[in-house]
């Protein structure tokens, strides 16, 4: 307050405030100072605060659309994916042909059978069978496309070879329990083999065609059928090669027997030179439905694949037991169906090479000079008349039909008359020679009529080009291609190699264990005895017998007057109980 105004206070009677001295300056007081460790934990509740407010809203959120779907009269489907539905139908509908399944990546399939063994877990098949009966396929055909919806790789095997090749020796030991074929022609054989194509078109697989095949055309003891089988092998090839053109979304194999007929050199390189015919070919399968154990197998599929370049699979279903640690092959070979002490060794499952891509460029250069001028060392002159005899061939020239056709149907001499490949005769006899009314052989004088789907013969290759049609080589063009594949081998040892790193795709599954072949019970039908019964094939149920048999042995004789015809047991109408031999007791190593 200025003088002016404190002199009229004080006339009015009101005493002035008074004022501080200047040197007295009044301040507020200090603030205390917020530590850092307050200031960090009060941003800490700040943040933990915001972010529990933000999960009690989600979790509000989420119930009240439970509530809305519990409450609502129309609740929105759950998606289930297709590899746990149940119903098959529901899995194709769902699937749509759309087959994502890798090669090399995504699982081998098994398929359930509903018999379990004694502890209770479900015997598995590993290999779905397609033998041209078009009821069965089409059942066939839905649980392949099933497996391969659910995003596995299905086994299948082409098992339908038409009538007209010539048994040998004691093959019918190698398909007595086959059946008669279901084809007489390669017209029949075509049509549902064109089925077969479109079917699989889409679908990832493994596709081993015609086990047996190579090893019931070619024996190198007895020759006299080189021709008729030759003939006949030609025309098969010719289709393989089709299928293998055809289905590029699977890995193709050709069957090239099992180790006791590849023990011996000759089938061995015959094996090889057919495989080396066909091109874009991924590889073969070994062992098919045989018992042999994984080391010898993998000993002749290394020879298969040095002589060739190509991958393999082999068939583990049943050599893990006893009986495939027999002390030779020919003694597993004496017992070839429903032997007993067999077990599983390696699950169906993928090898090493099975990463590898295949390098088809070694099997389609054109004919070398080693092959060019001359005939090679390895050929059979199947199908093909020459003055000369060459190579495996033990006959003379072939000069006319009537000569061809006596030597064909002649049976050795002091062996039986064996079971042709068909039994088209009257009242279907199996001891008819494979012939029409005509007096043409079935099947192997019959080429292909003009089906655009198959690999008949076709435009005629240009010369020098070692082809015979639509890709298939010829003979004199694979045996030069086969021997620089294993000269260039043989400098790199690789016989000397395990094959498993290199060649090796896959272990798979034909036959499994408990699942017949056809001596005990109808062939691909399960039972759990078969995993330990102990039924030889020299005692009371021999290999080939007209009764059959069960795991606890032939039925007693009074009853055996009163069976019926069993399918696939080779029932004879007359027969008469009596002691059954072996039949065709016959020992490579007595032959010279």
């Amino acid at each position: 307050m200025d003088a002016k105004h404190a002199a009229k206070a004080q006339e009015a009677g009101i005493s002035p405030p008074v004022s501080p001295p200047d040197s007295v300056i009044v301040e507020d007081e200090p603030k205390p100072a917020v530590s850092k460790k307050c200031f960090c934990m009060i941003v800490f509740l700040v943040l933990v605060g915001g972010v529990v407010g933000i999960l009690t809203i989600l979790k509000r959120e989420k119930m009240e659309k439970e509530l809305a779907l519990a409450t609502s009269t129309t609740v929105a489907p759950t998606t289930i994916a297709i590899s746990k539905l149940k119903d098959d139908d529901e899995v194709l509908k769902r699937c749509q042909k759309k087959y994502t399944a890798k090669l090399g990546k995504d699982s081998i399939g098994l398929i359930k059978t509903g018999v379990n063994d004694d502890s209770g877990k479900e015997l598995k098949k590993g290999a779905f069978w397609l033998r041209g009966d078009p009821v069965q396929d089409q059942a066939t055909f839905k649980d392949i496309k099933v497996m391969a919806c659910r995003g596995q790789i299905p086994t299948v095997i082409i098992s339908m070879r038409p009538a007209g090749y010539k048994l040998i020796l004691n093959q019918d030991d190698l398909n007595f329990y086959d059946g008669e074929p279901i084809h007489e022609d390669w017209e029949s054989y075509d049509e549902r083999l064109n089925v077969y194509k479109k079917q699989l078109l889409d679908i990832p697989s493994l596709v081993i065609l015609e086990p047996k095949l190579l090893q019931l055309t070619f024996d190198e003891i007895n020759q006299q059928y080189n021709y008729e089988n030759g003939i006949y092998l030609d025309e098969f090839l010719r289709r393989a090669q089709m299928m293998t053109n055809a289905l590029k979304k699977s890995w193709v194999y050709l069957d090239a027997g099992d180790p006791v007929w590849l023990s011996v050199d000759a089938h061995l390189e015959f094996a090889s030179m057919t495989l080396v015919r066909l091109q874009g070919l991924r590889g073969f399968a070994i062992n098919t439905a045989f018992y042999s154990n994984s080391t010898t197998v993998e000993l002749f599929a290394r020879q298969l694949s040095c002589a060739t370049n190509l991958h393999y699979i082999m068939d583990t279903g049943r050599n893990g037991g006893a009986f495939s640690q027999k002390s030779t092959l020919e003694e597993a070979a004496e017992c070839r169906f429903d032997p007993p002490n067999i077990k599983k060794s390696n699950n169906p499952g993928w090898g090493f090479a099975s990463k590898k891509p295949v390098d088809a460029r070694g099997r389609r250069r054109r004919r070398s000079a080693m092959s060019r001028g001359r005939r090679g060392l390895y050929s059979t002159d199947f199908g093909v008349q020459q003055q000369v005899s060459r190579g495996w061939s033990s006959q003379g020239p072939f000069l006319n039909a009537n000569v061809r056709n006596t030597l064909a149907n002649a049976p050795m001499d002091g062996m039986p008359q064996l079971k042709m490949a068909n039994g088209f005769g009257a009242g279907g006899n199996a001891g008819l020679p494979s012939r029409t009314s005509s007096g043409k052989i079935r099947a192997i004088h019959k080429a292909p009529r003009g089906n655009p789907g198959l690999a008949g013969p076709g435009p005629k290759a240009p010369k020098g080009s070692g082809k015979s049609g639509n890709g298939l080589l010829d003979r004199e063009t694979a045996e030069g291609i086969m021997k620089s594949i294993s000269m260039k081998n043989n400098r790199m040892r690789c016989k000397s190699k395990s094959s498993k790193m290199n060649y090796h795709d896959a272990y798979f599954w034909a036959r499994a264990p408990g699942e017949s072949d056809g001596r005990l019970f109808p062939a691909g039908s399960v039972h759990k005895c078969l995993l330990n019964h102990k039924l030889t094939c020299d005692g009371s149920c021999p290999l080939i017998t007209s009764v059959p048999c069960t795991c606890s042995g032939a039925p007693p004789i009074q009853q055996q007057q009163n069976w019926g015809h069993q399918q696939n047991w080779g029932y004879q109408p007359n027969y008469i109980p009596q002691p059954q031999p072996q039949l065709n007791p016959w020992n490579p190593r007595t032959w010279g």
